[in-house]
C-alpha cells in the first residue's frame, strides 16, 4: 500500500471510507428508492416502509456502542470487512430470495447489525491517519457516505430498476460492493497518537456531553430520515414520476455530497470547532421543510434537493467536533453519538409514515421541522459545555 499520508494513499483510505458506509446502507436505501415499485410486489405502502427503517436504525443503534469498542480490538481495517461482505450479503439475498414482508425485514435486521461497524471504522481509520488540520474536509468527504448510497439508489430507479425489475438493481449493486473489498489494506496501521503525541484529558467531551450530542443528532436527523425514507414516496404523490423522483433523488444525494465536503474544508480554513456551521445547516433546513410542506410540484421538487444539502448537511461537522475532542478513542467516542443519530432515524419514519397516513405530507413536513428547532437549541447546549471545557 502506498504511504497513508501520499496523495494516492489518501485517496484511497478516504475512498474506502465513504464506500464501507455505501455499501451497507444500499439495502436500505435501494428499497426506500424504489418502494412504489417493490411494494407493489412485495405488498407494503408508507406504514411499513418507515417500520422497515425504524427497524433498521433501531438495531444498528443497539449494536453501536458495542460495535465501537470492538472496533478499537478487532482493528478498522478487519470492521470494514466485516460491514462490506456483510452489506452485498444482503443485497444478494434479497435480489435472490426475498419473496415477501417477513424475509425482506430479516435481511434489514441483518443488514443493520454489519451496518453497526461501519462509521466506527471509517472513523477511526481518519482519525488515525490523518492530523486534526485535514479532518474537517475528510469527515466530510467520509460522510458522503450515505448520500452516496441514495445517490447511486436514486439513479438506479430509472436506468436499471424499471427497466428490468428491482430485483437486478440489488443484484448489480451487490456485484459492486464485493469489488470493494480490494481497497480495505492488508496492514495495521498507527495512529500518530501512539507515536507520543499527548492531549490534555480536559479537551475530550464527558461522557454526559456525548450523549446531549447524541440527543441533538437524534433530533437533527430527522429530517435525513424522511428524506431518504419517503423522498421518492412524496415526490410521487406531489405529481412527479417514479423516474423523475428517482432524479430527484440523485440531484438531491449530489447536492448532500457538495455541501458536507464543503462546509468540511471550511471548517479546516477557519480552524473551526464546527458547531456554528452545524447550527446554521440545520437552520436553513428548518425553513427548506416549511417550503417542503407548502409548495407542490416543481417547486417542491427544487426545495427537496436543498434539503439534502442543508438539512443534511452537517453530520461531517458532528464527527469531527466528536473526534476533535477524543483523539485518543474516536471509534467508541463517535459511536456514542452514532447510536443517536440511529435512534433518530429509527423513531422518525414511524412518526412520519404515520401522520402521512392519518393527515398527509404537509403535516409530517411540519413535524420535522419541529424537531429541527429542538436540535438547535440541544446543539446550543453542547457548544456552550465545550466552550466552557476548553
Amino acid at each position: 500500500m502506498p504511504n497513508d499520508h501520499s496523495p494516492v494513499g489518501t485517496v484511497r483510505i478516504v475512498a474506502v471510507a465513504i464506500l464501507v458506509v455505501t455499501v451497507s446502507t444500499q439495502p436500505l436505501f435501494l428499497l426506500a428508492t424504489a418502494a412504489p415499485q417493490i411494494g407493489r410486489d412485495l405488498g407494503f405502502g408508507p406504514a411499513e416502509l418507515g417500520l422497515f427503517t425504524a427497524a433498521f436504525f433501531l438495531t444498528a443503534s443497539a449494536v453501536s456502542a458495542a460495535a465501537g469498542r470492538r472496533v478499537e480490538v478487532i482493528g478498522w481495517q478487519n470492521a470494514m470487512r466485516i460491514s462490506i461482505i456483510g452489506g452485498s450479503a444482503v443485497l444478494a439475498l434479497i435480489a435472490t430470495v426475498v419473496e415477501g414482508v417477513p424475509l425482506l425485514l430479516a435481511m434489514l435486521l441483518l443488514g443493520a447489525a454489519v451496518y453497526g461497524f461501519a462509521n466506527p471504522s471509517a472513523n477511526q481509520a481518519l482519525a488515525a491517519l490523518f492530523p486534526p488540520s485535514r479532518q474537517g474536509l475528510l469527515f466530510g468527504i467520509k460522510h458522503a457516505g450515505i448520500p452516496t448510497s441514495i445517490l447511486l439508489a436514486g439513479l438506479a430507479v430509472p436506468t436499471l430498476m424499471l427497466r428490468v425489475g428491482w430485483r437486478w438493481g440489488f443484484g448489480v449493486m451487490a456485484l459492486l460492493a464485493v469489488g470493494v473489498l480490494v481497497l480495505v489494506p492488508s496492514s495495521r496501521t498507527r495512529s500518530p497518537l501512539d507515536r507520543g503525541v499527548q492531549i490534555e484529558a480536559e479537551a475530550r467531551l464527558a461522557l454526559t456531553t456525548l450523549r446531549l450530542q447524541a440527543l441533538a443528532a437524534a433530533l437533527a436527523v430527522s429530517t435525513a430520515s424522511a428524506l431518504g425514507t419517503f423522498g421518492a414516496s412524496a415526490a410521487v404523490d406531489q405529481g412527479i414520476s417514479e423516474a423523475g423522483a428517482g432524479y430527484l433523488i440523485f440531484a438531491g444525494g449530489l447536492a448532500s455530497i457538495v455541501a458536507r465536503v464543503g462546509v468540511g474544508l471550511a471548517v479546516d480554513r477557519a480552524g473551526s470547532d464546527g458547531f456554528r456551521q452545524m447550527s446554521l445547516l440545520i437552520s436553513l433546513g428548518t425553513v427548506t421543510t416549511l417550503v417542503l410542506a407548502l409548495s407542490t410540484g416543481g417547486v417542491f421538487g427544487v426545495a427537496l434537493v436543498i434539503a439534502y444539502a442543508t438539512a443534511w448537511g452537517w453530520p461531517g461537522l458532528m464527527t469531527f467536533s466528536v473526534v476533535r475532542t477524543n483523539p485518543f478513542r474516536p471509534a467508541a467516542a463517535t459511536a456514542v453519538v452514532q447510536a443517536g443519530v440511529f435512534i433518530g432515524a429509527g423513531i422518525a419514519p414511524l412518526a412520519f409514515g404515520s401522520v402521512v397516513e392519518r393527515a398527509s405530507y404537509r403535516v409530517a413536513w411540519l413535524l420535522v421541522g419541529f424537531t429541527l428547532l429542538m436540535a438547535l437549541v440541544v446543539l446550543e447546549i453542547v457548544r456552550r459545555r465545550v466552550v466552557a471545557r476548553v
